[in-house]
């Protein structure tokens, strides 16, 4: 019965885009035995029970006192394994990258989503204090910390020498997202009910999630994008190339300066599927410079190590580039919630993007591939 109210409360949150986009986020329910947590790459909004992982959580106590290899590919390999050793004989699904973060929170349900409100808090550089503002003990703030294993580890940390009384019911991840926990789905609810309506004021003007429309790009302007990403990248191109001229694109397709708030990583998320950043195309008439544009995006690859997936085409649109009209779909809607993040952000000190070191690992995460690939095939997350 209480997998059954799981799959209800996963599938409200899913389908909600001022939650989660691109079916992300992650949920779990528990008893003193057992962990039901989403499988990586399963969409929320329309998951049943068999998108849920069973493990022991004994085996998962054994791991947060284990002593993983220093070295992060080591480490993330022997992690993997060791949850995945966790699951019940029959359990074939790799579970959540959060899923010992799950383990850890004492209360029974756990929803974990990405509202891009919340993440204008959390993204911005007077975050922490708005969130003790206004939710003061009731809420636990933690700066961002490395996903997976060393969250949760540092999660274990906080939790084992808490002395506050009960461990707050919400849990703020900088640059990352929010854990609201309860010990039925109705606490649930009413708590992110609360959260929203103390946040939602804050950002009166913030346009809704994207409605817009998302179109193929015509013209000369895609075979000139693909020519220089073949020329680039020796022969690697994934070819499909979607544009939108949502109007909350528009001040950054101005000019150059206009992309300051969106020029880095708010999130995991956001560079998973919409790349490390955009990068900015001057036009004349219209259409890219060839020169000007290739010596650009060859820049880009020698700094970040991979293509743009967002290209802003100064005074034309947001021009997305993936492997797949559903890859390209799905960086527009990631790259639209990043600008609404930057709008809040904005009116509380600015944003406040990811370290250089956090995209890096993020864009070389093993887990992070896995669940990409996943969830764009089947249209989940995390």
């Amino acid at each position: 019965m209480s997998l059954q109210a799981l799959v209800k409360l996963s599938r409200l949150y899913g389908a909600d885009p001022e939650f989660v986009l691109a079916g992300g986020g992650n949920t779990s329910w528990k008893d003193e035995a057992l962990l039901y947590v989403k499988a990586s790459g399963v969409s929320l909004a329309t998951i049943d029970e068999t998108g849920f992982v069973r493990l022991t959580r004994a085996c998962l106590e054994r791991i947060l006192s284990r002593t993983f290899p220093e070295r992060v590919e080591e480490r993330e390999r022997e992690v993997v394994a060791a949850l995945l050793d966790c699951r019940i004989p029959g359990e074939e699904k790799r579970p959540s990258v959060e899923t010992l973060l799950h383990h850890v929170i004492p209360y029974r349900y756990v929803v974990h989503t990405h509202p891009a409100l919340v993440n204008g808090v959390l993204c911005s550089l007077e975050g922490e204090r708005i969130a003790r503002e206004l939710f003061g003990e009731e809420a636990l703030w933690m700066p961002y910390t490395t996903p997976g294993y060393v969250l949760s580890r540092e999660f274990h940390r906080v939790v084992a020498g808490w002395q506050g009384g009960e461990l707050p019911r919400i849990v703020f991840l900088q640059n990352h997202g929010v854990f609201v926990s309860e010990d039925s789905p109705e606490g649930v609810i009413g708590l992110y009910t609360r959260l929203m309506e103390r946040i939602r004021p804050l950002f009166p003007h913030v346009p809704p999630p994207f409605g817009g429309v998302i179109q193929p790009l015509e013209g000369e302007i895609p075979g000139m994008l693909e020519r220089i990403v073949q020329e680039v990248s020796a022969g690697t191109s994934e070819g499909v190339y979607l544009m939108s001229r949502d109007p909350v694109f528009e001040a950054c397709l101005a000019a150059e300066e206009g992309m300051e708030g969106v020029k880095g990583a708010f999130t995991p998320d956001h560079i998973v599927y919409a790349g490390p950043a955009p990068l900015f195309l001057p036009t004349r008439g219209g259409v890219p410079e060839e020169e000007e544009a290739r010596a650009r995006t060859r820049g880009y690859l020698e700094e970040y190590g991979v293509l743009p997936r967002i290209f802003l085409l100064q005074g034309e649109g947001v021009v997305a580039r993936a492997s797949s009209e559903k890859a390209a779909r799905t960086a527009l809607l990631l790259f639209h919630d990043a600008r609404r993040i930057s709008l809040c952000a904005q009116t509380l000190g600015g944003p406040r993007f990811l370290a250089r070191e956090d995209v890096e690992f993020i864009l070389n995460w093993e887990a992070e591939r896995f669940r990409s690939r996943v969830s764009l095939d089947q249209g989940g997350n995390r």
